[in-house]
């Protein structure tokens, strides 16, 4: 499969999603009893003028990374998880934000509403706890199908179209195509922002929450550029690297590998052309023991 290709990827509890401009290709693992079916669902992303929007924005520097980012959330929304997250997000950020501006004591400049000063600090500390309840819940499951993605992806990048689990077992489950080096270059531009820019004396909570945003559209847009530009990114890979090894990533198994690779031959199976299920490789349907 060509790099060209992909597009983009991301693990789900119980499977990989790989992306690329036409498709979006999701392998499933369906419980029944003791054992497990892999499901494979496919999208074609239908053109529209908003779509087209996107794709000329998508090649504009500094237009192109909020752009990605919204177009993200969008195709989020059609995922119920996504869109829960994003509902916690809006009740959790206010605090968050509060927490980032004022919890080091660097500056006092917002001044919640009453009943925020109340529950402001039970909401953000509810909130920290189900973010690291659900790494902690997801560690085993959700971060080997991580790592599978990242090898699949790993495998297409050496130009090895080899895809199948006992050939995926040679490449890296790091990657620097990995969202979490982005996201650390966005944190690394985003923080000192609020920290240095933000205004001494500021009343209004929705005024805050919008100049935060503001602040985090100009570290996307910028955070994107060097995250393309190999040179600079590589300045992130040690500590983007640690954090992936520790805890975004886990060794996989080959429960984990086969539903990467199915994804990736499926996207590859549609870009050309051609059915999923016309000569699909032995691990496909494939019926494997609960692990």
């Amino acid at each position: 499969m060509s790099d060209s290709i992909l597009r983009g990827g991301s693990a789900g509890f119980w499977g990989v999603t790989f992306m690329s401009d036409q498709y979006s290709v999701e392998s499933v693992w369906r419980f029944t009893n003791n054992d497990c079916k892999l499901d494979i669902y496919w999208r074609k992303f239908e053109p529209s003028m908003a779509r087209r929007w996107f794709d000329k924005l998508r090649k504009i520097p500094f237009l192109r990374g909020p752009a990605i980012m919204i177009d993200m959330l969008w195709q989020g929304m059609r995922d119920s998880k996504m869109a829960i997250a994003l509902m916690l997000f809006m009740v959790f950020g206010p605090s968050l934000i509060d927490f980032i501006v004022t919890g080091f004591n660097l500056k006092g400049s917002i001044t919640p509403p009453e009943f925020l000063k109340e529950w402001g600090d039970y909401l953000f500390y509810a909130g920290i706890a189900l973010m690291f309840g659900g790494l902690w819940m997801a560690n085993k499951e959700l971060f080997r199908f991580h790592s599978a993605e990242h090898m699949v992806l790993n495998c297409i990048m050496a130009n090895d179209g080899n895809i199948v689990p006992e050939n995926l077992t040679k490449y890296s489950r790091l990657t620097m195509n990995c969202g979490s080096i982005f996201y650390i270059i966005e944190l690394t531009i985003y923080i000192p922002m609020v920290i240095g820019l933000f205004p001494e004396k500021l009343t209004s909570p929705l005024l805050a929450m919008l100049l935060a945003f503001g602040f985090l559209i100009i570290a996307t847009s910028l955070a994107y550029e060097i995250f393309r530009h190999d040179k600079a990114a590589l300045l992130f890979k040690p500590l983007g690297y640690l954090v992936q090894y520790l805890i975004f990533t886990r060794k996989p198994r080959e429960f984990h590998l086969l539903a990467a690779a199915a994804a990736a031959y499926a996207l590859y199976r549609l870009e050309n052309n051609q059915s999923i299920c016309d000569n699909p490789p032995n691990y496909l349907g494939k019926v494997i023991q609960r692990p």
